[in-house]
């Protein structure tokens, strides 16, 4: 199966800020990397690096073998058709006094890519793979709930017939019935147009039934990449652990155990040692040796001195 999406090395920083840490990955066509994390760990400036919607320091993003850490301006523009996005919040993401035709056409217009009555085929065609009726295109897009508007940036994400899309937590703002029925769209999507997903989300449920790889970031590095079903059946790193138990558990059981367990505060930069030591119960050589991402089993992979 062909890679997608290679990405090594990435960096990314704000200031003195490190946002992205040494990530490497590679996409395969077909399937999805879900990302998670908790708010402020790196994954929407991931997600952005990647389309170059934020430039990256150093590092490659090769996608279908173009390193489009290279290319000019006008170069991106002509991939934007083939990577998109859909962002998090409806609401903000769609001008609610916009038609609906014109929301949807607006990648193709970008794209000059055919004239007004084939574009108009074009969304109405797109409107029924997203499950909305042909009469939504001359209404205005403020008439519509939620997860009506989510399925419109849905149609806007594939209507070029992408072959990436990153989807920055898109089912977060939306109640738990409309996200179901948009992540069950997500699915039947990926599979009727060959779809590759980046899945960012700090959602673990949302993750574990989207994503064939989960990679778990902490401070803008990858701590684990494992497939989905050993991600959630043997987590590694300490880390993983405390994700997963903040959603198994109460919030007073084992997320707070191991939040107690590390009581320092978070290390200042620079620093030397892992940078979950203030917050690992296993920390006794973690200050002084920063783990690599290495592989500990086929296709799993941690940032652990303990592995």
């Amino acid at each position: 199966m062909d890679a997608v999406l290679s990405v090594s090395n990435l960096t990314k920083s704000f200031g003195d800020h490190l946002v992205l840490d040494d990530i490497s990955f590679t996409l395969k066509k077909g399937e999805t990397l879900g990302i998670a994390g908790e708010s402020g760990s790196g994954k929407t400036t991931l997600g952005r690096t990647l389309l170059r919607l934020i430039e990256p320091d150093s590092g490659s993003i090769i996608f279908s073998g173009i390193d489009i850490c290279k290319c000019t301006a006008s170069e991106i523009r002509k991939l934007r058709k083939r990577m998109q996005i859909i962002f998090q919040n409806p609401y903000s993401s769609i001008d609610p006094y916009e038609r609906v035709f014109d929301v949807i056409r607006a990648p193709l217009v970008n794209a000059s890519a055919g004239r007004r009555a084939e574009q108009r085929k074009m969304v109405r065609e797109t409107l029924g793979l997203v499950g909305l009726p042909v009469s939504a295109m001359d209404k205005r897009a403020g008439e519509f709930s939620g997860g009506e508007r989510q399925r419109i940036a849905i149609a806007r994400a594939i209507i070029t017939s992408p072959d990436l899309i990153i989807a920055d937590e898109c089912v977060s703002s939306l109640d738990v019935s409309v996200r179901a029925g948009i992540l069950r769209l997500l699915l039947s999507l990926q599979k009727e147009l060959g779809l590759s997903y980046i899945f960012i989300s700090h959602d673990l449920s949302s993750l574990k039934c989207m994503s064939h790889w989960i990679a778990v970031m902490y401070h803008g590095r990858f701590v684990e990449i494992a497939p989905s079903a050993v991600l959630f059946s043997e987590p590694l790193h300490p880390y993983t652990r405390e994700l997963l138990a903040s959603v198994l558990l109460p919030e007073t059981g084992a997320r707070e155990a191991l939040r107690d367990s590390g009581s320092a505060e978070f290390p200042s930069s620079p620093f030397s040692g892992c940078l979950y030591a203030h917050r690992c119960p296993m920390r006794d050589k973690c200050s002084m040796r920063c783990p690599q991402l290495k592989e500990v089993s086929p296709g799993h992979s941690v940032a652990c001195n303990f592995f």
